[in-house]
C-alpha cells in the first residue's frame, strides 16, 4: 500500500504475507525490500484494531529489510498488535515523520533473548510517542528516540522509558501462536 493522502485501516488482519525475493548473481544473494505500507508525505494513516501476524517474511534465506510501515507523514496507530515469528533486519515500524502508538503490542518470538532488533526506528527530527503499549523481544535501543507517554511494558532492561506507569525489564507474558482462521486478538493462556 502506497499512501499519499488519507488512509484508515479499521479491523484488518494481515497474516503470513509472502514476498518475492530479488536475487542477483550466480551465487544468489536474495533480499526482500517490500514494505507492507508506505505513508509518504503529506499522507495521514490511521490504524485501529489492526492485527499484523508474521507479516513481511516468508522463511528461507530471504532477508526482510522493508518492514511493515514506513511512515514519512503522520501515523496514528491504536489497539493494534504486531506479532512476528522471526526478527526483521530493519524495524517493523520505521518513522521519519510523526507517529503515535496507543494500546499497541509489538512482539517477536526472540527465543535466544538477545534483543538485537529494533521495534520502532525513529529518525533524527522525527517524533514517535508510545502509550499503554507492550514491546517484547526487541532491543532496548528501540526506546532511544521514542517518547514514552506512560504505562508501557518493555521486556528489555536496556530501555530508558521512565514515565509514570512504565515497567522495564520484566517479561511481557506474550507468546507466539499461529493465527486462527477467524479474525481475533491473540491471547496468552
Amino acid at each position: 500500500i502506497d499512501n499519499r493522502g488519507e488512509l484508515e485501516l479499521l479491523r484488518v488482519q494481515i497474516n503470513s504475507l509472502s514476498v518475492v525475493p530479488q536475487c542477483m548473481g550466480f551465487a544468489p544473494i536474495c533480499t526482500s525490500v517490500i514494505r507492507i505500507i508506505r505513508n509518504a508525505p503529506p499522507g495521514r494513516i490511521f490504524m485501529d484494531q489492526v492485527s499484523v501476524i508474521n507479516s513481511g517474511i516468508d522463511g528461507g534465506h530471504v532477508e526482510n529489510s522493508g518492514g511493515i510501515l514506513k511512515n514519512e507523514g503522520n501515523a496514528e496507530i491504536q489497539n493494534t498488535q504486531i506479532y512476528l515469528a522471526d526478527s526483521f533486519t530493519n524495524a517493523p515500524l520505521d518513522n521519519t515523520g510523526f507517529m503515535s502508538l496507543k494500546n499497541v503490542s509489538l512482539f517477536t518470538s526472540n527465543y535466544d533473548r538477545k534483543f538485537t532488533g529494533l521495534a520502532i526506528a525513529t529518525a533524527p527530527g522525527a517524533s514517535t510517542l508510545v502509550a499503554n503499549s507492550i514491546v517484547s523481544g526487541f532491543s532496548g535501543r528501540t526506546c532511544e528516540f521514542v517518547v514514552s507517554q506512560g504505562h508501557n511494558l518493555v521486556d528489555s532492561s536496556e530501555c530508558n522509558f521512565n514515565a509514570a506507569g512504565d515497567v522495564v525489564g520484566e517479561p511481557s507474558g506474550l507468546i507466539w501462536r499461529p493465527v486462527q482462521n477467524a479474525w481475533g486478538w491473540q491471547t496468552a493462556s
